[in-house]
């Protein structure tokens, strides 16, 4: 829906932003929005005693930032989060009609090597410079790490979080998607729904 690269989602968590523009601090560009959205994550990685930093300013000398990839965690965005000089996550961002939706993964464990097992281009260096939270040392608890995101997005963008829950509506929504679209083959191997 981004038109991000393929992220294959296992063992992480996920993040999703729906916001107006008007509704972030200001940004100077599309791009400069990714660092105002992503600002958490930074945050977030040092509340658990990581050093992270923008691809922009991190990357070695040389490293081409901003090349189009298929699979997400092969290629490097300016404001893409590195830990150690690899890639933490994945983060894609849409705007259409004065709304800006932006998603997220921050894997617990690395699968890349997995998800590359299912693009049709398999080169085990695509995958060479990308981390989890595992492989830094972190093996907190998915509860206290939802909190540590909670409280890092909070402080980040001086706002106050309440818990909600689906309405009927939209649980209908959801398991009919899940039923008619999602569980079939053809979404699933064609990239197809009805």
């Amino acid at each position: 829906m981004t038109g991000g690269g393929v992220i294959y989602h296992a063992d992480e968590l996920t993040y999703a932003l729906v916001c107006a523009p008007g509704q972030i601090p200001p940004a100077a560009s599309v791009k400069d929005s990714f660092r105002v959205l992503t600002g958490f994550l930074l945050g977030f990685y040092c509340r658990l005693g990581l050093d992270p930093a923008y691809a922009l300013d991190a990357a070695p000398a040389g490293t081409r930032l901003g090349e189009r990839t298929h699979f997400c965690f092969a290629g490097r965005e300016s404001f893409d989060i590195l830990v150690g000089g690899s890639k933490i996550g994945g983060n894609a961002q849409r705007r259409m009609k004065g709304v800006i939706f932006q998603h997220g993964s921050i894997p617990l464990l690395n699968r890349a090597l997995a998800g590359l097992s299912y693009m049709g281009e398999r080169s085990p260096e695509l995958v060479r410079e990308v981390v989890s939270l595992a492989e830094c040392g972190v093996a907190d608890s998915r509860e206290h790490l939802l909190a540590e995101l909670a409280t890092a997005f909070r402080e980040s963008f001086n706002v106050e979080l309440r818990e909600d829950q689906l309405s009927a509506r939209e649980r209908e929504l959801a398991e009919a998607l899940q039923r008619d679209k999602y569980s079939g083959d053809l979404w699933n191997l064609e990239g197809v729904g009805e």
